[in-house]
Formats: structure tokens, C-alpha cells, sequence
């Protein structure tokens, strides 16, 4: 059989989550595995805010591009940089595994948000962590910061900046896990779909599809669906301070805890319901538009 050619990018972290699947993909038998790396829009826009650009999807569409031209078989992606809906012809029917979906603190000196330095700097360019900062410690100093996992933390023990705030998925994924203090989840809401990986194909790969749905999580594939509804909802793009997450709380229950902000994190609207898995669905895509609404009237 030919090989399984998956494309991602370029960055360390997308090579070790792209050898995640293709080790997962080789557990089901497929051991002919080819990994083909891309350059993305994202990866060239290294200083301005990706708000700047249209936000999602830069990150991916290069690699969408590739997969319709049939150059590769499937793409992994981070699923929180993925755009809110798909290019006509590609699904993502497989989500094999997420980590864990916090954010953490990263600094010298292992600050906690509460005992960092009255008026201290961190360093983002996300609009929804700038918010989040700004809401809970409105003396911080928000000051840019981009750049792939590696490049970040080297600005930090440089002292670009007192501290960041990174996915602790990333960390983990790179064993990079010095230096950082875990931000409560009920307050430092994550990104939609954050931790997740997603695996997209071509709708009419039916061989490809069917591979897929051995390695795909169903538990976590509906959470993830949960969230990417509430997104639709809301309407978030890179230019909204939106996070969420859905978790099974036992076989009955999901829980979905969200919140919406204006930029500097002044108004803001935490929610967080508990509903069977089989009315979250409606009732996440209610809150989402309830949550634009409270916003759009914020204004």
C-alpha cells in the first residue's frame, strides 16, 4: 500500500503532534507513514497580532490547500486555530486525544498570577489571555509576544517580560514543563478546543475516513464539537476575548463554563451550565447567542 502522507507545519510542536497520529496510525497496523511540513501564513506574521490578518485559519489554510490538491492524505491541527467552519469538501472526523486544556504561567521566578510584582509585564498577543489578565490584575503591563513555544520562553529567561501565559498542552507535548504555575480554569477560561488535536481529510477519502475513525475519541470528539458550537453561537473570531470548555462530569452530565469580554477584560460575562449530553448541544448554541447579544448591548 502507498504511504499515508500527513501534512502540518513546521514549528517543533506541530512535528511532535503530527508524530503523535502518525504513532497512533502505526498502533492500527498503518506503518507506511510520511509527514510533509508546510509554511503557513501564520508562521510568516511572527510580530503583528494575528487579529490583525482574520485570525483563524491562518494557521491552517496552507495545509487545507495541500490537502485539496491531493499532495497529502490528511492534516493534524491544533483544533483551536482551526476556523469555525471548513472549506467546502474537508471534515475533521477524528479527534485522537486532548491534553490537558489549561493555561499556565511561565516565568524566572514561578509567579503565581497573584504574586506577580504590582505593575509587572507578560508578554501575549492573544486577545482572550490579554482580557483575562487585564480583568484579574488590571496593574499589569500587556505587552506583545509571539513566536512558536521555544521562542517565547527564551524571551522570558531573557527578560523581555516578568512572565507569559502559554497552553500548558504545548509545554507538556515538548517537555518543557519548567517554570510554570497551572492558571485556575474557572477563571483563566482556555481557547475553544484547546489541548485538542484534530485530524482532517478530504469527504470523499472514504479509505482515509474509515482509518481515521479507529483512532478518533468520541468523548472528546463531542466535547470539542460542544465548544466549536458555542463558537459558531457567539460568532467569535481572533477579534473577540472568548474561551470554553465542555467536560464530561460523568456519563449523564457535561459541564460547559464560558466567558466573553470586551478587549481590556473591563466587561465581561462568565456562564457555566450543566445539562445531559444529549440537550448541550441546544443549549450551548442558546448561551452563545445570549452571550453575543450581552456583549453587542456591552457596547
Amino acid at each position: 500500500m502507498r504511504p499515508i502522507i500527513l501534512g502540518t507545519r513546521k514549528s517543533p510542536l506541530a512535528l511532535k503532534q503530527a508524530d503523535i497520529v502518525k504513532v497512533a496510525l502505526q498502533k492500527q497496523g498503518h506503518n507506511n507513514v510520511e509527514i510533509k511540513t508546510y509554511q503557513t501564513s501564520g508562521d510568516t506574521l511572527s510580530h503583528a497580532p494575528l487579529s490583525n490578518y482574520g485570525g483563524k485559519g491562518l494557521f491552517t489554510k496552507e495545509i487545507e490547500e495541500a490537502l485539496l490538491r491531493k499532495e497529502i492524505d490528511l492534516a493534524v491541527h491544533s483544533m483551536k486555530d482551526v476556523e469555525t467552519y471548513l472549506p467546502e469538501n474537508l471534515v475533521i472526523p477524528c479527534i485522537p486525544v486532548r491534553e490537558n486544556p489549561c493555561d499556565v504561567l511561565v516565568s524566572k521566578y514561578n509567579y503565581t498570577l497573584e504574586s506577580l510584582p504590582f505593575g509587572a509585564t507578560v508578554g501575549t498577543s492573544s486577545l482572550r489571555r490579554h482580557a483575562l489578565l487585564m480583568h484579574l490584575r488590571p496593574d499589569l503591563k500587556i505587552v506583545p509576544l509571539r513566536g512558536n513555544v521555544g521562542t517565547r520562553i527564551k524571551k522570558i529567561q531573557d527578560g523581555y517580560a516578568d512572565a507569559t501565559v502559554l497552553a500548558y498542552a504545548g509545554l507538556s507535548r515538548l517537555n518543557q514543563l519548567e517554570n510554570i504555575v497551572p492558571l485556575e480554569i474557572d477563571l483563566f477560561i482556555p481557547a475553544l478546543a484547546q489541548g485538542a488535536l484534530g485530524i482532517q481529510c478530504r469527504q470523499d477519502d472514504t479509505i482515509i475516513y474509515e482509518i481515521l475513525m479507529h483512532i478518533h475519541d468520541k468523548k472528546i470528539g463531542f466535547c470539542i464539537e460542544v465548544e466549536r458550537t458555542f463558537l459558531r453561537a457567539i460568532d467569535g473570531s481572533c477579534r473577540t476575548p472568548v474561551g470554553g470548555l465542555a467536560q464530561y462530569l460523568n456519563e449523564n452530565e457535561i459541564s460547559f463554563r464560558s466567558f466573553v469580554s470586551d478587549p481590556q477584560g473591563k466587561q465581561i460575562c462568565y456562564e457555566k451550565i450543566v445539562c445531559a449530553p444529549k440537550s448541550i448541544l441546544k443549549e450551548v448554541d442558546f448561551l452563545g447567542k445570549k452571550m453575543r447579544k450581552w456583549l453587542e448591548d456591552s457596547h
